[in-house]
């Protein structure tokens, strides 16, 4: 009769655990009020869950009862009720519990948040600057040097000649007494990579870094 007793009653299973505050961006954290919030499911045998008892909808339930920006030092508490024992439950019914304090986040107001550059409008059949062409074929080097290539070669000969003199004029300078092209030897490493492919390719100087 105990053994039955106490089949008949299940058993319970507390999991109490402590989430830490956490800062979201420059931001400071303005507490605005401490909730509750509770979810809760029921599981028969293997079938799909009735209801959702999980820690995030536990705090859905939390962050509704007024606006906020976030919640933070949340602690969860789960609780299992089973039948008959819940290492082979028949039958289980989980609530979960959280309390935290709902904040705002506090932003400088003298903090603007960064604007993308500007986009440069050409008008028709007008070609981009020769420095947004050589930031492009960089660009596309450092990627795969086949579609830096590929680039080079769908412009214009005009082009390519006025885009080969600016690359070189703008990272180094060109010998007058041979076919020598020097360029900074402290200048960044893919500037150099860079050098190194398009200087013997595309040009007829021999590179030298000083």
């Amino acid at each position: 009769m105990t053994l039955l007793a106490a089949a008949l009653c299940g058993c319970a299973h507390d999991t109490p655990v402590f989430l830490p505050a956490a800062r979201v961006g420059p931001t400071d954290n303005i507490p605005i009020g401490v909730v509750t919030g509770k979810s809760s499911a029921f599981f028969f045998f293997s079938a799909p869950p009735l209801g959702d008892a999980t820690t995030q909808a536990a705090m859905r339930d939390a962050r509704s009862k007024m606006d906020n920006d976030g919640l933070i030092n949340v602690s969860v508490d789960h609780r299992s009720l089973c039948f008959p024992v819940c290492a082979w439950p028949l039958f289980s019914y989980v609530r979960t519990t959280v309390t935290g304090t709902l904040v705002r986040y506090f932003k400088d107001p003298d903090v603007e948040p960064p604007k993308a550059p500007a986009q440069v409008a050409l008008p028709p059949g007008a070609m981009p600057p020769l420095s947004e062409q050589q930031r492009r074929l960089e660009e596309l080097f450092s990627r795969d040097p086949a579609q830096a290539a590929s680039f080079w070669e769908s412009l214009d000969p005009d082009v390519r000649g006025r885009l080969r003199d600016y690359v070189l004029s703008q990272n180094g300078v060109l010998s007058a007494y041979d076919t020598t092209f020097k360029a900074p030897a402290d200048d960044a490493r893919p500037l150099k990579r860079f050098l190194r492919w398009f200087v013997p390719r595309y040009t007829a100087y021999q590179l030298v870094f000083e």
